[in-house]
């Protein structure tokens, strides 16, 4: 079994050119309930200080950059909107790869203000009369009334079963506050699979945030189109960070990349120390925290 180191910050300043880059996890690495986490200010203004390129990867696909960038800044984190890649980001990927600009798509919930998916060049709707002149479905969060709508997107899937269903967060569920939880984009995207199966329609989400690879190619063409690195950059010297097993460091190891595990959010100790040897989930280093 690896040792646990206690800093990740602290190995990283003498790590040299083994990190050319970093893919920080936000909530139970940088943050968690809302309060700033121990070294996390210190970290990102270390990697300011010194130019070591970096994003913040979040599987938190209803809070634009702008949004995200400024709850995080409430809790004392130097965090700007260019900072952070969403798993909504990866929309724009599959827009341009499949020539949808400016086709209409019907948005499940909130996809951010300002919206991902009109970023994206799509024409978001939300009013279920249009659902069928929609060239798919994406799969929001939060503030929409379930009944009719899983309803009328399951019938659309069933006259429409070559149309898209983009999951970007594929999480089954959130931690919500007071200790409870809430059904996330990936759970809600997951039922709808099951009933059309059952009535004989497949249909293959398409997931796009962690731990699927759609969210790590759009963090590399982010830092890549700023200038930060390129595609000569090693992969295993881009180190994914994170506090869960599942997410952070499978993704970052399904793309060839070091990764480390934070034991400061939802990964007990024990639960690392179980996994077999070569399991994905194993992560390169495990650190106390930040």
């Amino acid at each position: 079994m690896s040792e646990v180191h206690p800093s990740f910050l602290a190995w990283m300043r003498t790590a040299g050119d083994q990190v050319a880059g970093v893919l920080l996890d936000v909530d139970g690495t940088l943050e968690r309930g809302g309060v700033a986490l121990p070294r996390a200010a210190e970290t990102l203004d270390w990697l300011h200080s010194v130019a070591k390129p970096f994003v913040l990867l979040t599987n938190d696909g209803n809070h634009s950059p702008e949004e995200k960038a400024f709850s995080l800044t409430q809790t004392g984190l130097p965090v700007k909107p260019e900072d952070i890649v969403s798993c909504s980001d990866a929309i724009v990927e599959y827009t341009s790869d499949h020539g949808l600009a400016g086709r209409k798509v019907f948005v499940m919930g909130d996809l951010g203000t300002p919206c991902y998916a009109e970023r994206a060049g799509l024409k978001p709707v939300r009013k279920i009369a249009e659902l069928a002149d929609c060239a798919g479905v994406i799969v929001g969060e939060q503030n929409y009334d379930w009944e009719p709508v899983f309803n009328a997107v399951i019938n659309y899937f069933v006259r429409n079963p070559e149309s898209f269903l983009i999951v970007p967060n594929p999480d089954m569920y959130w931690p919500g506050k007071r200790g409870e939880i809430r059904i996330g984009a990936g759970g809600k995207a997951r039922f709808i699979k099951m009933v059309l199966a059952e009535y004989g329609v497949e249909l293959e989400p398409l997931y796009l945030g962690k731990p699927n690879p759609a969210i790590y190619r759009r963090a590399f063409h982010h830092l890549e189109g700023r200038g930060l690195i390129d595609a000569r950059t090693p992969a295993t010297a881009l180190w994914g960070v994170g506090d869960s097993l599942r997410s952070d460091i499978t993704g970052a190891n399904r793309m060839g990349h070091s990764s480390a595990l934070v034991l400061t959010g939802i990964t007990p100790r024990r639960q690392w120390e179980s996994l077999p040897a070569g399991d994905e989930r194993c992560p390169t280093l495990v650190f106390e925290g930040l």
